[in-house]
């Protein structure tokens, strides 16, 4: 259980600054600062995407899991809170934290087959499961001779990636792999000759992945009777043409890997339809929705059980009447959040920046305004007829630019797209109040 005492709520808003980072993501139901709320969101994410690995375990083949949903949402703790129930339920979970492995803005499909046989045998070899040495000596055969990397090269790359004890401690696959990522992540001239000898032979690429997979699956079993469960998070973070490109259009061979597995997937990918069908792709795509804080109703909107969730949130790491001036500052930050999680620690962390005591309402608006400008600067002029539709009608529908609007938060989607409405910090942009004016007096006319 994580230790309460380092997650203390905030006393100034210094702390409350380091208490609230945004990009932090939540891995333990145990942890003080978790709020569960399956309830509030309308769709029991985690539970959902865990279902459909055990339904389908019994089958030819097993699940492929796509979970999707706006920046900041919460999809990261929902997978790592998945993978705390899945080991309890007696899975062996590889988590891959595709930013740790990968080029932070491109990859390519043999990129993330070698991170999944690299995260594999790391995470036994960190439990102390021994894997078919003769096997893996046959993975690194077919590394060697098709990337021409040598084992000194690999472990002595290994050394410097993973620690000086790494030469005598890292089997091949990861020391090999080790040498692959620092020219990958480094944008190295080697990677794209490194690439495309093992891109070359996308069959033996997969085999060999599966050989990895299976011995896994085989070792885990007397401690693990549910075997191996991949998890690949951040993949959103990518570009959806990038994910479309290497991972949708090439799921031939991901389909084929020996277990099941968990990714994450741009949601421009599931509104826009490029390509591929996610649908039609994955065992059942699950969508991962904001928390509404208020009701839809015009201007007239009521709080919600979200908000009281979304308070809770920020009393497990803020002491909220030592860090605001009052109770009505904290809630309107709340509301001002639009039930994104994301954005709610931001507008913490921009309140803070701003303060010069406990956080008033004059603080709230600045930090408000600076988010403002930012927004200002990225939304095309063409979006705020749209916006102000989604504003009115609370309904994202057909529109042809909805992917975008949701991915980069203009607008907010909750209950499992059941209604949606304009960014609460988008509203006090005049273009957009403009677009509203106009909205409703053509619908006047046709009165």
């Amino acid at each position: 259980m994580p230790d309460a005492t380092n997650h203390l709520p905030a006393k100034t808003p210094g702390e409350a600054y380091r208490q609230c980072d945004p990009s932090v993501a939540l891995s333990d139901p145990d942890d003080p600062r978790y709020i569960d709320l399956r309830a509030e969101r309308g769709l029991d994410v985690w539970y959902e995407v865990l279902q459909q690995v055990e339904h389908c375990a019994p089958m030819a083949c097993p699940a492929r899991v796509a979970v999707y949903g706006q920046r900041g949402c919460g999809k990261s703790t929902e997978l790592l809170i998945l993978k705390h129930e899945a080991k309890r339920r007696g899975f062996h979970v590889v988590y891959v934290d595709v930013l740790d492995h990968l080029n932070p803005h491109e990859f390519e499909f043999g990129d993330l087959f070698l991170a999944i046989a690299s995260q594999i045998v790391q995470s036994l070899t960190s439990d102390g499961i021994e894997v078919n040495q003769e096997h893996l000596a046959q993975v690194e055969g077919w590394f060697q001779s098709v990337t021409e990397v040598t084992i000194d090269s690999a472990q002595k790359t290994a050394t410097v990636e993973t620690g000086a004890s790494a030469k005598m401690s890292v089997p091949f696959v990861g020391s090999i792999f080790a040498s692959l990522k620092a020219y990958i992540r480094s944008g190295h001239e080697k990677r794209k000759e490194v690439r495309r000898k093992i891109q070359d032979h996308p069959t033996a690429l997969l085999e060999n992945v599966n050989l990895v997979v299976k011995d896994a699956a085989s070792a885990v079993t007397e401690r693990c009777p549910r075997g191996l469960l991949l998890i690949l998070d951040n993949l959103e973070r990518y570009h959806p043409d990038i994910v479309l490109r290497e991972v949708l259009e090439k799921f031939e061979l991901f389909n084929d890997l020996s277990l099941p597995w968990i990714c994450t997937i741009p949601l421009t990918l599931v509104y826009e339809q490029r390509g591929r069908s996610v649908s039609s792709t994955f065992t059942q795509p699950v969508a991962c929705p904001c928390v509404a804080v208020t009701k839809p109703g015009g201007t007239r909107r009521k709080d919600t059980a979200g908000l009281v969730a979304f308070e809770q949130i920020l009393a497990r790491r803020i002491d909220l009447e030592a860090v605001f001036t009052q109770e009505s500052v904290w809630r309107d930050l709340i509301r001002r959040s639009g039930g994104s999680l994301y954005q709610l620690m931001n507008l913490v962390q921009r309140s803070c920046l701003a303060a010069k005591g406990p956080i008033d309402p004059k603080t709230l608006d600045v930090a408000s305004t600076r988010l403002r400008s930012d927004l200002v600067r990225l939304i095309p002029s063409a979006y705020y007829a749209d916006l102000a539709r989604i504003r009115v009608t609370n309904q994202i529908g057909e529109l042809a630019n909805r992917g975008e609007i949701l991915l980069y938060l203009y607008a907010i989607e909750y209950d499992g797209e059941v209604w949606a409405d304009v960014n609460p910090i988008i509203e006090g942009i005049p273009t957009f109040q403009k677009a509203l004016r106009e909205l409703r007096k053509k619908g006047k006319r046709r009165k």
